[in-house]
């Protein structure tokens, strides 16, 4: 989705809603800001190339707005990419995010599914949990069926309306690159070639910018082959994990093959006697 999107959107779609919260460095029990990216599907009955709408969303917490970072953390609240930020009341906040992820008091009759996505969920988590936001339900709610099944394909109407899913991309990336490292943000963003339009570099630490972020990275995710190795789709210069190569390291040339039987300076020369062949001689 680009940053120009619609921010329209219907609750009887299924609704991808990336969120990313950061705290204040020298509390981090305090929110400062947080930033919604939502990738709606379009409603059912739709023609089949109705394009998703998307909306992109970075809310300042008021009464944490004096509160900046800058010792030990970036501080990019000024520097949101994807449109004008917002600054509310924690109870606006709250039912802003709530609205998002159609969570109570939102009516949720008729609703289609919403999957959370957070990158490194246990932070926001706790985060949003602060802000007095109910996020049991997604992070209970049990896998997907197989749609190519029968009981998979009948649980993919009616039964997901108003279901809701916990994804965290941190955990996705790591199995896709087949690593148990956890990579940061900035690490998959880069190894996946996610940028801006204009390929312009993304200021990492502002919610907004971040949560648009998660949601590339999903969509990167999601768009690879399966079988396909993080190898095979990463930029020249990046492992699988995000780190980037040392031009020495891309140029070294493979380590050769070590020499086989007869080949080389002992070619044609008689193998050493075996130990049986030394005892007969020191016995002689």
């Amino acid at each position: 989705p680009s940053p120009t999107s619609s921010s329209s959107s219907s609750s009887s779609s299924a609704a991808f809603v990336a969120v990313d919260v950061e705290t204040w460095e020298q509390d981090h029990d305090l929110v400062t800001e947080v930033g919604i990216a939502s990738l709606v599907l379009p409603p059912p009955g739709s023609p089949i190339n109705a394009p998703p709408t998307s909306s992109y969303e970075h809310l300042v917490l008021a009464e944490n707005a004096h509160r900046r970072n800058g010792r030990y953390c970036p501080d990019a609240r000024d520097d949101f990419q994807l449109g004008a930020s917002e600054t509310l009341p924690r109870a606006d906040l709250a039912a802003r995010i709530a609205a998002r992820l159609r969570l109570p008091p939102t009516p949720t009759s008729g609703a289609g599914p919403v999957f959370l996505l957070l990158h490194d969920s246990r932070g926001d988590v706790r985060s949003l949990t602060s802000l007095g936001l109910d996020l049991n339900a997604l992070e209970r709610a049990p896998l997907l069926p197989d749609p190519s099944t029968p009981a998979g394909a009948a649980a993919y109407g009616a039964d997901l309306a108003g279901a809701g899913f916990l994804l965290d991309t941190q955990r996705l990336y790591s199995g896709w690159s087949r690593r148990k490292r956890q990579v940061r943000l900035e690490d998959a963003v880069r190894s996946l070639g996610v940028a801006l339009p204009g390929g312009k570099g993304v200021a990492f630490h502002n919610s907004g910018n971040d949560a648009w972020a998660t949601l590339e990275v999903f969509h990167k995710l999601m768009g690879v082959s399966i079988g396909q190795s993080a190898d095979e789709v990463t930029p020249p210069g990046w492992t699988p994990g995000g780190r980037a190569v040392a031009p020495a390291q891309q140029a070294a040339p493979p380590a050769p093959a070590p020499p086989g039987p007869g080949s080389g300076r002992g070619q044609g020369r008689a193998p050493p006697p075996g130990r049986g062949q030394q005892d007969r001689r020191q016995r002689g």
